[in-house]
């Protein structure tokens, strides 16, 4: 697991006094009003990140989007420079989920097994297409990637401590 978890992407300034608008990247916007603390990270364009820490003043739900008063940042042009930051917890402050129900972050490396015990390769990224997930695999022979929805009929068990999945695949999968 990551030792931290993007939960917002910083989109611009909101008013005068400092305050971020951020676009919610979890299934949980609601998460964000109890923060106390996050970690703001920019990357340079150097390729290097530089993560901060800072303290959560104030937050609330606004037409999609998250705003966010972090103390330290107290004007626009402040604000306006953290554009295209991320917001992050520490992994072991995400929110609980269902029984079921996984992170991105649980799902990407995880081994592929299809019914007959074979490797298919490992999950290498999620696409969120809207109707359902869609996991990328990258094939253990070799021989690019496949695309495996993320529903019930093809996804038959995924166990976390074992960094496994177990798959049907469903005629045309593979």
């Amino acid at each position: 697991m990551a030792d931290y978890v993007t939960i917002g992407e910083v989109l611009s300034a909101h008013g005068v006094r400092g305050t971020l608008k951020v676009k919610p990247l979890t299934a949980y916007p609601e998460r964000f009003l109890g923060l106390e603390r996050v970690f703001v990270t920019v990357t340079a364009p150097d390729g290097l990140a530089k993560r901060e820490e800072r303290a959560v003043e104030d937050t609330r739900l606004h037409r999609g989007v998250v705003l966010v008063k972090l103390a330290g940042i107290d004007d626009r042009e402040t604000a306006k420079g953290l554009s295209r930051a991320l917001l992050q917890v520490a992994a072991a402050e995400v929110h609980p989920l269902p029984p079921g129900e996984y992170y991105i972050f649980d799902i990407i490396g995880l081994s592929v097994y299809d019914e007959t015990g074979r490797c298919l390769g490992v999950v290498r990224d999620v696409l969120e297409t809207g109707a359902n997930d869609v996991y990328v695999i990258a094939r253990s022979d070799g021989e690019g990637e496949l695309l495996l929805p993320a529903v019930q009929d093809v996804v038959q068990r995924i166990d976390l401590a074992q960094g496994r999945m177990d798959v049907r695949l469903l005629p045309g999968l593979e």
